[in-house]
């Protein structure tokens, strides 16, 4: 299994890209569950939303996670979560429901979970003011808590369950069509079992086409393997819905160093897959087991390695030859992460941490070249030019094009 693993991470690494993102994931959030849902009838709570958010933001995020519930009484609350965002340049990923899904709040659960499609609906359609393009829309978080029920229980819950993901999907859709707005829809994340067990590739594909998983696990070494897996069963794009570190009954007690070197461990691991992981979101920032702030709001040193990764070192720059042209077709990046190609103009840019120094640059008939990048928290952006001299096949080969262009076709001997 080891060397299966490492065969994996190698194909990943050798991915091209010419332009390369300037972070690792696409989706880069924070979870707010332990305000955001669960002191949601806290009137209290809207005045610690703005501190709150400034955390969050402080970390670097693309996205916050904001899970208070769709119903119309939470609307007040939800809407101060959404505009402190917003003061703050972050996406929001709604991932509330209505309440009567879980029975959250003492609310009765729905007679029957279609129900929830057309509150849904109403919902999205009665708020535009909420969201933004990049946004996304989660109508169920693990809808195998509620709804149906877990569908592992029979195989008639099971149909429910993936009979109503579609729908659902494609309902979040048409609301945002009609309301004109460009938000992503989908992302139900499933615990691990439930991805491996139930979900199929038909139903993903049908809601968004992207996997979407909770996951809590003892190593940073079974995270990624357990990714691996589901990417080679399904080859769709994985999301890590919820991740994080110490869940108790899992992890034991850890303390802060600990805590950090889980993290630091997972984030490593799972930018060396990035071209498989869209997206990840830490739960959660406050309270809890895995909170990354201290109850007084204080960042622990776990938040230190999630800048590092949500901000990355940019590394830019020009590869040219001996003669001072640009080369294009030139893998460079860092050892251990994807590479990229450097476009006609010679130019390229790729992400890295400190956890990932050195970097290399080659292509076919020129030497190699190697540097080490530094980390610099008060400049991110890394400008680095490099000279690939040829090697002796290489200029010669370089000759004969020049001559060719010059003097018409010359034969090598």
């Amino acid at each position: 299994m080891k060397k299966f693993l490492i065969s994996i991470a190698l194909l990943l690494t050798l991915v091209p890209v010419v332009h390369a993102s300037t972070r690792f994931f696409e989706i880069q959030s924070i979870d707010t569950m332990k305000y955001s849902r669960d002191d949601a009838k806290n009137d209290a709570v809207t005045k610690v939303i703005p501190l709150l958010v400034e955390k969050v933001a402080s970390l670097h995020p693309t996205h916050i996670a904001v899970a208070t519930p769709y119903d119309e009484e939470f609307y007040p609350v939800l809407k101060v979560w959404v505009s402190e965002a917003r003061k703050h340049g972050l996406k929001v990923w709604f991932r509330g429901n209505f309440s009567s899904w879980e029975g959250w709040f003492n609310y009765p659960k729905f007679p029957n979970p279609n129900d929830h499609n057309l509150k849904s609906f109403a919902f999205i359609t009665g708020h535009p003011d909420l969201f933004q393009e990049g946004d996304i829309f989660t109508p169920v978080p693990e809808p195998e808590n509620g709804g149906f029920g877990d569908p592992r229980q029979s195989e008639t819950i099971k149909q429910q369950f993936l009979n109503f993901l579609p729908v659902s999907y494609e309902n979040c859709v048409l609301a945002f069509e009609q309301i004109q707005r460009s938000v992503k829809c989908g992302y139900y994340s499933v615990n691990g079992d439930v991805a491996r067990d139930i979900m199929t590739k038909d139903v993903i594909l049908k809601t968004g086409g992207v996997l979407v998983i909770d996951h809590y696990v003892k190593t940073p070494e079974k995270l990624i393997t357990d990714i691996s897996l589901l990417h080679l069963k399904f080859g769709v794009p994985i999301v890590l819905g919820e991740f994080g570190a110490p869940i108790p009954d899992i992890n034991g007690k850890m303390t802060d160093e600990q805590q950090y070197q889980y993290i630091r461990g997972s984030l490593l691991d799972l930018s060396r897959n990035s071209d498989v992981i869209q997206g990840v979101n830490y739960w959660t920032a406050f309270r809890g087991s895995t909170k990354i702030f201290t109850d007084n709001f204080e960042p622990k040193k776990a938040t230190l390695v999630i800048q590092e990764y949500f901000q990355p070192l940019v590394v830019i720059g020009k590869v040219t030859d001996s003669f001072n042209q640009p080369l294009e077709g030139v893998r460079i990046g860092p050892r251990g992460l994807k590479k990229v190609f450097t476009d006609k103009s010679g130019l390229y840019q790729f992400a890295t941490t400190k956890d990932f120094p050195t970097i290399i640059a080659e292509k076919e008939s020129f030497f190699s070249q190697r540097f080490n990048v530094r980390s610099d928290r008060t400049n991110n952006t890394i400008t680095k030019n490099l000279l690939l001299p040829y090697q002796s096949e290489g200029i010669f080969g370089y000759l004969r094009t020049l001559l060719n262009s010059l003097f018409g076709n010359i034969h090598s001997q």
